[in-house]
């Protein structure tokens, strides 16, 4: 895969976690200790806009690294991450290659 395509995923997928950072945010306020939050997939595809459903302690526990995240087990895209893990309904993966640096220089 090309670099430059491999940082334009990264950041798509920056995106969209930090828009879940603010869902988490207020969630943080409505839901009880274990419940499921609603999030949006953080996978690479810009057109995206499955939901996945993660208690917020595995969020949280997730985000504790600049370059997990949280993505529908088929939208993995093995070019650019490698799965670590799950999380609710979802798979966790870490970024590799030139898009773990764009994830970390935008954390």
């Amino acid at each position: 895969m090309e670099d430059d395509r491999a940082r334009r995923l990264a950041a798509n997928e920056a995106l969209v976690r930090e828009v879940n950072a603010r869902v988490e945010e207020i969630a943080s306020e409505w839901t009880e200790a274990g419940e499921p939050m609603e999030l949006i997939c953080e996978c690479a595809r810009d057109d995206c806009t499955e939901r996945i459903h993660v208690a917020q302690a595995d969020y949280e526990r997730v985000r504790a690294s600049d370059v997990r995240f949280i993505v529908l087990d088929e939208h993995v895209l093995e070019e650019i991450e490698t799965r670590v893990g799950t999380a609710g309904d979802a798979a966790v993966v870490e970024k590799i290659g030139p898009g773990r640096e764009v994830v970390s220089a935008e954390a």
